[in-house]
């Protein structure tokens, strides 16, 4: 594996070599320029310095679609029929190999990253008059890596739950929001402080990421009690990582190479995207005297569904998921009318 290991990544170095460079020049302009820190004079007279952010929620954000991006690089050879064969053919099992391609799709966030994030605190750490705690971007920096790990693990899995790469980068989006949508539906029914609107967010798979990157830039900032340290956000989006590695490999047995290019029919695809979405959303937002809205919801279930099966026709099956999706949300929408 180790040899293989080593092909594969001499094979996207010059794909690491672009992502550096497209991560980490934005940042480190943005750091270069961006506006430090002001004196104001209080009511009282006396001078304060308000310090600005030091824009590190902008290398978060290029972590995260990292994690989006490289997915797609890494997995679609399960996608496409002439590259399928080559690599199940190889003389390595399909744990070895996916772990591999999965290191070196690691190697493909984190490096970047990596280069981005330091790239960025030397900028800031030369420059005059710098009013940052810069010794808080050392435990930042594990933090953050160890969220990346986690979201990438979830987005991998997701992904390779596609037999096309249009069909799995839907689904990594779908699945970004899809358990905050459906468990604001079931809060919908009762009292919202049962499930809070935090507790929902926790749900949206970047979320532990950026209220960690959050939470240390105001420590960074010097204003250490503005921050934050829920730790629902920071347990959900490890247990989403956790779950995403244990199910990405546990559901190796049933890959076969001639799945590749066909409908994407798994159960963790659009058979539970669709009906979720749809119900949720009539459920949430359906008045049942708004007719537009209720046509709009019908128009987005049968064209999500034209894209899953890739033709206007399909089965009565399909129709019935269809009708059974719209009467709950249509009860739904009733319940909370």
């Amino acid at each position: 594996m180790r040899k293989y290991f080593a092909y594969a990544f001499k094979k996207k170095i010059w794909a690491l070599v672009v992502l550096c460079l497209c991560c980490a020049l934005p940042y480190m302009v943005s750091t270069s320029s961006l506006r430090m820190f002001y004196i104001y004079q209080a009511e009282d007279g006396i001078k304060n310095k308000f310090v600005y952010s030091p824009n590190l929620s902008f290398v978060v954000g290029l972590g995260m679609c990292l994690t989006y991006l490289v997915p797609v690089m890494v997995y679609s050879f399960k996608m496409k029929k002439r590259s399928v064969d080559c690599y199940y053919a190889l003389p390595l099992k399909k744990e070895k190999l996916y772990l591999a391609e999965t290191l070196v799709g690691l190697c493909l966030v984190l490096i970047p990253f990596t280069v981005a994030y330091w790239g960025g605190f030397f900028t800031l750490l030369i420059r005059p008059e710098n009013p940052y705690n810069m010794v808080w971007y050392l435990p930042a920096y594990f933090g953050l890596l160890g969220f990346l790990v986690c979201l990438y693990g979830w987005n991998a899995f997701v992904f390779t739950r596609a037999n096309s790469v249009g069909d799995g980068i839907v689904f990594m989006l779908s699945y970004t929001f899809m358990l905050f949508v459906a468990l604001s539906l079931v809060a919908s029914f009762g009292d919202y402080n049962i499930l809070p609107w935090e507790f929902r967010g926790y749900f949206m798979s970047p979320v532990g990421l950026f209220a960690f990157g959050g939470n240390m830039e105001w420590l960074i900032r010097g204003n250490v009690g503005a921050a934050n340290w829920d730790i629902g956000g920071y347990v959900i989006s490890a247990l989403l990582g956790v779950i995403g590695y244990a199910l990405l490999f546990f559901n190796l047995r049933f890959e076969r190479a001639e799945n590749a290019e066909q409908v994407s029919n798994s159960w963790f695809g659009y058979k539970v995207i669709i009906p979720v979405y749809t119900a949720s959303l009539l459920g949430l937002w359906g008045d049942v005297a708004e007719a537009l809205l209720f046509v709009m919801i019908v128009l987005a279930a049968i064209v999500a569904t034209i894209i899953y099966q890739r033709k206007f026709r399909f089965s009565w099956k399909y129709w019935l998921m269809i009708g059974g999706a719209l009467t709950l949300g249509f009860i739904f929408a009733l319940i909370n009318g």
